[in-house]
């Protein structure tokens, strides 16, 4: 999500998206210029009175910071501003600086702090990519594809791939899956040996499989038969798994 608004500051600095290259931002503005915000590139709007500078991400920069981070503040407080980074808050990286210039100079007790507006900031921006990772670890599904490949589809608010693959990576050990994003257009990808991300901008997904096309109308028709319409409450259903979620669940989708 990009923040198009002119807001107030000075310099700017615009980053590549990635982890690593908001590390080498953050390392920028202690070791060079103190910024008054930093965005990732693409989500700004030039503005009279800010200038921007594109920060290059640079591994030995960015590593710097994050042993720093997990030394000198602690291992919550780096969980903290990674799960920051996965968040749709287009000024999560200003609220991720704020917190560490504040954490540098108090330590892990920083954690503690939750009065102070910057750490309120940042747990704030945490709260709801822990939700919907434990929402997508319940309600993700997984299909049989030709090949023997599990295949899921998921749309989420925040970036989800760093963490659920990883999760399912322990669970299916021996499986291979594909965990595919579809509005970032990216895939979380394991082999059974390892798992990684990648692109999926021309990604095309496998067949479903004869047993996995079985399994869809043995489940429907389980679904519809053990169902009471009497019972039924969709407002409650709808609490328990929200709408966005159905797109892609066999028994909300009529098996699609």
């Amino acid at each position: 999500m990009c923040d198009r608004r002119a807001l107030g500051g000075h310099l700017v600095y615009l980053y590549d998206g990635s982890f690593e290259g908001m590390l080498t931002a953050i390392f920028e503005a202690y070791y060079r210029e103190a910024p008054g915000r930093i965005l990732a590139e693409g989500c700004w709007q030039q503005a009279l009175d800010e200038r921007y500078e594109k920060v290059e991400t640079d591994l030995s920069k960015s590593g710097r910071v994050h042993d720093a981070i997990e030394a000198k503040i602690g291992k919550t407080a780096l969980g903290m501003v990674y799960y920051g980074w996965l968040s749709h808050e287009p000024e999560r990286a200003t609220r991720i600086y704020e917190f560490l210039r504040l954490g540098f100079r108090i330590g892990p007790g920083i954690t503690a702090r939750l009065a102070d507006p910057a750490v309120d900031a940042l747990f704030r921006i945490n709260r709801p990519v822990l939700r919907e990772y434990d929402k997508q670890r319940g309600f993700l599904r997984f299909s049989v594809m030709e090949g023997g490949i599990y295949y899921a589809k998921e749309e989420t608010v925040s970036y989800q791939l760093p963490l659920l693959t990883p999760y399912f990576f322990d669970r299916m050990t021996g499986d291979p899956f594909i965990i595919h994003d579809v509005g970032r257009r990216l895939a979380g990808v394991s082999d059974t040996r390892q798992w990684r991300i990648v692109s999926a901008e021309t990604f095309t997904a496998p067949d479903m499989s004869p047993e996995e096309m079985d399994y869809r109308r043995l489940w429907i028709a389980f679904h519809e038969t053990v169902a009471i319409q009497s019972r039924l409450n969709p407002k409650l259903q709808s609490q328990m798994a929200p709408k966005r979620y159905w797109k892609y669940m066999t028994e909300m989708n009529g098996g699609k």
